[in-house]
């Protein structure tokens, strides 16, 4: 099995993101709340990052990259507004309800 070796694809929206928004002035990381992993090379985390005076939740995927010491963020993320977390909120329940219920509650 040969190494794992990014493309330049994957890694150009990596180095992109980690200097446009987090090294970007104005947005400062303010705790991580969760990793999630998605495999041995990649991980969703959640975090709150602040902007001016607004605070954000962000979901951002991570991969490893092996010319770095730490994982980098990509380009595959969001930002929401802490006012919409009642609604994710509310999304996430109700996909945790149609999970349980095998999916047979799932509007057509």
């Amino acid at each position: 099995m040969r190494p794992w070796r990014p493309s330049p694809k994957s890694c150009k929206p990596a180095v992109e993101v980690l200097t446009s928004v987090f090294g970007r002035p104005g947005i400062e990381e303010v705790a991580c709340l969760a990793t999630i992993s998605q495999g041995p090379k990649c991980s969703v985390r959640v975090t709150l990052a602040r902007f001016g005076d607004r605070v954000l939740l962000g979901l951002r995927r991570w991969v490893k990259n092996p010319d770095e010491p730490e994982p980098v963020p990509t380009a595959k993320g969001v930002f929401i507004r802490t006012a919409d977390i009642p609604e994710l909120r509310r999304a996430l329940d109700e996909a945790e309800r149609l999970l349980a219920s095998g999916g047979k509650d799932a509007a057509p």
